[in-house]
């Protein structure tokens, strides 16, 4: 999962998806 969706991409340190709001 690139960043965690929907987690702000604070999963594996990326930018923020689209659904992080």
């Amino acid at each position: 999962e690139p960043g965690g969706a929907g987690d702000g991409g604070h999963r594996r340190g990326r930018a923020p998806p689209p659904d992080a709001s």
